[in-house]
């Protein structure tokens, strides 16, 4: 063979093993093409995307915009907030996924990670990063004389209204509110508190109605702050009777009617509650905070609290017999209250340090909360909206027709009422058991054996199967209502001003005239005292 004829019998070698490669190539795609072409089933609550099968944990048939997510991944709510969780398929409520940073000590979220939870942001539990104290951290700390002022932080600015005539307070040495004194004389009535006018009592007899024969020995004591009483609380035996007013102060006074001790808040005090025990409170202030005190029965410095928590805007509260509470607030950007940031409204459940344990964001405003007695129940209503232990019952305007106003737990029932009915819910229902309809609610009490106290045009009790046990009509509207956890004690303050208390079966023990519009109640959990405040200021303990 010649050196030409060599080298074209090389070169066709070469191309044949060539064109062998690529059949070779050509056999492996198409077998491999054919794997991927093979139909792909998927069985609930899977789904087909991307020819793979995605868990469709919603069980909507909806696996994330078509695309699988790994086992744990990120997503951010509708406030931005970058959440950790399970699923494969998208969460309701989550607008996008996204690949947020893990949580860590430098994420600027209060947050949990690394087996343990943060007690602030990013500070606290696994995070070893010191708090510094500074005058713009919300807390009285360092040398200040109050929160991030005085000492060594900006002079402090007092911050009180200059008593007029005008103000609605009895100050400034008048005699009435905004009258007598530096102000215009007060012109004489049967309401001012005075005897006069030819009066036989104060406010009653001669140009006034007729004085009423009180009961004996029914009035314990009478303490008077000088703004509307809109919390009370009472425990066993009433060794501790907690007030919350709105001249911004809480108060603590014993069954003897002495005062214990008083804080000053910067808001008006919403709601009190005491645990059984006398120990334990919690207060809630238009001041954004939440505050819980230790040790209330003894003789505290007006200054001192255990612990405070800031909550945002805070609509109301209630406390169970442990202290424990729950909490209508609006937080601003992460509890932060500014203003101009996305507002988020949630129901908080404390334990009695003041302390959150747990939060539900409802994303409407809460009107009204309740926590049953032993503190496992925790419900608030919003519009339409039944809330209960982080479900949401839609009420819906087939029931409701009218805004929800009005709730009240008991371990096991939740009682709701709106201007025409009053709706009853299992605590661990997901629809109204039964609508009792009235022609007008104005409050709902409800025991811990499901005995219901409705205000109407009439006092009514109804048991757990809408049974009517009885009635109590004067021809006045029921105000208030209250009946004790027993449901053995049953009280209602009526709009002639009198407040009856009842037994569990219905028969009156006995009356009271206030002569003032009473607008807070609590029985204490012994049966034994009664304490209601009044729109006027004034705080009554009653023994049953």
């Amino acid at each position: 063979m010649g050196k030409e004829e060599l080298i074209k019998s090389t070169r066709f070698a070469k191309v044949l093993r060539a064109f062998f490669v690529v059949l070779v190539l050509v056999g492996v795609s198409m077998v491999i093409y054919g794997l991927f072409q093979t139909k792909l089933v998927c069985t609930h609550p899977e789904s087909r995307v991307g020819g793979k099968c995605c868990v469709d944990r919603n069980q909507n048939g909806i696996c994330d915009d078509g695309e699988c997510l790994p086992e744990v991944t990120y997503g951010r709510n509708a406030s931005g907030h970058c959440i950790e969780f399970t699923n494969t398929c998208l969460p309701e409520g989550f607008s996008q996924v996204d690949l947020c940073p893990k949580p860590s000590c430098f994420d600027k979220i209060q947050n949990c990670h690394d087996g343990s939870c943060e007690t602030g942001i990013d500070c606290g539990g696994p995070c070893t990063v010191k708090v510094i104290s500074t005058c713009l951290d919300g807390i009285k700390n360092q040398d200040e004389e109050d929160v991030d002022c005085g000492g060594s932080c900006p002079p402090c600015i007092l911050k009180q209204k200059t008593p007029t005539c005008f103000d609605g307070t009895k100050n400034q040495n008048e005699t009435g509110i905004d009258c007598g004194g530096p102000c215009p004389p007060c012109l004489p009535s049967c309401f001012d508190g005075v005897k006069n006018q030819g009066e036989e009592k104060v406010d009653c007899g001669g140009p006034c109605p007729a004085c009423i024969t009180q009961p004996e020995n029914k009035l314990v004591w009478l303490f008077n702050t000088s703004e509307a009483v809109y919390g009370v609380s009472v425990s066993n035996n009433a060794s501790s009777v907690l007030v919350g007013s709105g001249d911004d102060y809480v108060y603590a006074l014993k069954n003897d009617g002495s005062l214990l001790w008083r804080y000053k808040t910067r808001g008006s005090v919403i709601s009190v509650g005491v645990a059984d025990d006398g120990y334990r409170a919690l207060v809630a202030s238009e001041d954004n905070y939440v505050y819980s005190f230790r040790n209330i029965s003894k003789v505290l410095p007006t200054t001192t609290y255990y612990k405070r928590y800031r909550l945002g805007d805070i609509s109301a509260m209630d406390v169970a017999s442990n202290g424990y509470g729950v909490v209508a607030g609006a937080a601003y950007d992460g509890n932060v209250t500014d203003e101009g940031s996305y507002r988020e409204d949630y129901l908080y459940k404390l334990n009695n340090h003041a302390e959150v344990i747990y939060s539900y964001q409802t994303k409407r405003d809460v009107t009204s909360v309740a926590i049953s007695p032993s503190g496992n129940i925790i419900s608030g209503i919003s519009d339409d909206r039944l809330f209960v232990n982080g479900r949401v019952i839609d009420m819906g305007w087939l029931y409701t027709f009218d805004y929800l106003e009005y709730i009240d737990t008991s371990d096991s029932a939740i009682a709701v009422g709106n201007t025409n009915n009053v709706y009853y819910v299992l605590s661990r229902g997901s629809e109204v058991e039964w609508i009792y309809n009235t022609t007008k609610t104005l409050d709902v009490s409800i025991s811990n054996n499901n005995k219901i106290l409705v205000a109407t045009h009439k006092a009514i009790m109804l048991d757990g199967s809408m049974n009517e046990l009885w009635s109590y009509d004067i021809g006045h509207p029921v105000l208030k209502v209250e009946v004790s956890r027993s449901g053995n004690v049953a009280v209602a303050f009526f709009d002639n001003r009198y407040l009856y208390v009842f037994d569990g079966s219905g028969v009156l023990k006995w009356r009271y005239f206030t002569g003032d519009k009473i607008i807070s109640m609590d029985i204490s959990p012994d049966d034994k005292y009664i304490v209601a405040g009044s729109h006027r200021g004034s705080v009554y303990l009653f023994r049953i």
